[in-house]
């Protein structure tokens, strides 16, 4: 498969989605234009009082298949590229669900293994991607480091817990949230799969007995001395019930 075949593979529903944005206005345009080729020519008959409803449509049918045409590629783009997206988000939603058991066993047995691994892989994980991505910060800023999304963030502790706040509100009032609304949140990036993926809280399962999801920020070190605040969560997000 060359260069062009990969990016017509990798970006066919945008390419799809534009065709069918565009075919609209075509669409339209041209079911107008073949609406005034039709009233000109119904008009200049001398016999158009005696036409039915029906003689009319089997006359002037023909200036519509332009149109007829450009709908039904308009159509067929809309839907494949809605298709696309579908298996394109069904399948990340299979792999993260095998990812996501592999992820909770490992986590387990190091934990059995030795007390403390886990955060011990976290802060490795976290040094190799500050090595990896040469951050640069402001030293007048406190540097976070979000587990989830694997990404740095520059902020105060005050901002930070506001975060956390607005996180817990909505939690609390919507019974659900995504990860994408907490990737908002604290300004990183969404993704497709973070629709969802959710946390819930106790009103939402309606068992009490469900644990409730916390953030926690803990300050860290890493071997070259960097500070840095682990941000993480007591409960791992899970695949929205609703999909």
């Amino acid at each position: 498969m060359n260069k062009f075949e990969n990016f017509i593979s990798r970006n066919s529903p945008t390419i799809l989605s534009i065709i069918g944005a565009t075919g609209v206005i075509i669409t339209s345009g041209l079911t107008i234009k073949a609406t005034i080729k039709a009233n000109n020519l119904y008009n200049s008959r001398e016999d158009k009082e005696t036409l039915t409803k029906k003689d009319i449509v089997k006359t002037y049918w023909k200036e519509y298949i332009p149109s007829i045409l450009s709908g039904s590629i308009t159509i067929g783009c809309i839907f494949g590229s809605n298709y696309i997206n579908q298996k394109t988000k069904a399948t990340l939603v299979s792999a993260y669900c095998l990812l996501q058991n592999s992820y909770i066993e490992y986590k387990n047995a190091a934990n059995e293994l030795y007390d403390g691994a886990d955060n011990k892989i976290r802060n490795k994980i976290c040094e190799n991607k500050y090595n990896e991505n040469a951050i640069i910060y402001d030293e007048n800023t406190t540097l976070f480091y979000d587990t989830l999304s694997g990404t740095f963030i520059e902020s105060t502790m005050d901002e930070m817990l506001k975060h956390e706040s607005e996180f817990l509100e909505l939690l609390y009032t919507r019974g659900k949230v995504t990860v994408n609304q907490w990737e908002r949140i604290i300004g990183n990036e969404q993704s497709i799969i973070g629709n969802e993926l959710v946390w819930y809280s106790n009103d939402y399962h309606d068992v009490q007995a469900y644990p409730e999801v916390q953030i926690e920020i803990t300050p860290d070190k890493l071997s070259n001395g960097i500070k840095v605040n682990m941000i993480t969560f007591t409960i791992d997000p899970e695949l929205d019930s609703m999909v």
